[in-house]
């Protein structure tokens, strides 16, 4: 059987989510679309940096997809979109919560709450995020590498990373309310800093 694969014309920003929940008949009741704009590693990695935008046309393409082969749960079906013909590609389907569940949950969608109510019996209802919050999701640690990498390749300019920023965020680990893990991720970056200072020596 033969088989190939080509990469997709388009800039970071042509990576597009389809964030679903698709209960026990397998219907989708909640879902919310997401558009990438920078990753880690550059151009071929995990977002980074990803904002909340309403595309209908995703869920046009994506749950009748997810429907039609009995998909029950979480599912986030990413999409890159050709930045020649406009065409949505489907790159891969993540049947798990993602890295983006701050920026959902700020949208409104509580995926993980969702699952728990509905296999306890209790009513979830539907909900679809149809408009543009101006809500960010951002893992500051390597987005800032990756708007290094950017700069250097001349991807993006320091202007344009700046003003990316004067969104309202949901950060991947740092939260108020829940300080821990944010202090445990900083403690782990110190240790590997440290066992490389000593590799040095």
């Amino acid at each position: 059987m033969r088989s190939s694969q080509r990469i997709i014309p388009g800039f970071d920003d042509h990576v597009y989510t389809f964030d679903a929940y698709l209960d026990q008949n397998s219907k989708v009741t909640h879902w919310v679309t997401c558009q990438k704009q920078r990753q880690f590693p550059i151009n071929f990695g995990a977002s980074s940096f990803t904002m909340q935008k309403y595309v209908e046309e995703l869920y046009r393409i994506g749950a009748p997809f997810l429907e039609s082969i009995g998909y029950k749960g979480f599912a986030e079906i990413e999409f890159k979109k050709d930045a020649v013909s406009g065409e949505y590609y489907l790159l891969e389907v993540n049947a798990r919560t993602t890295t983006l569940d701050p920026l959902l949950r700020e949208c409104g969608v509580n995926f993980p709450l969702l699952a728990y109510n509905e296999l306890t019996g209790k009513p979830i209802g539907s909900y679809a995020v149809r408009s543009n919050m101006g809500i960010a999701f951002c893992f500051l640690f390597e987005d800032l590498i990756s708007c290094r990498d950017y700069v250097r390749t001349k991807q993006l300019s320091i202007l344009q990373i700046v003003k990316s920023h004067f969104v309202k965020k949901a950060p991947a680990i740092w939260s108020i309310d829940d300080p821990a893990p944010a202090f445990f991720f900083l403690a782990m970056i110190f240790k590997k800093i440290i066992r490389k200072l000593t590799r040095r020596r």
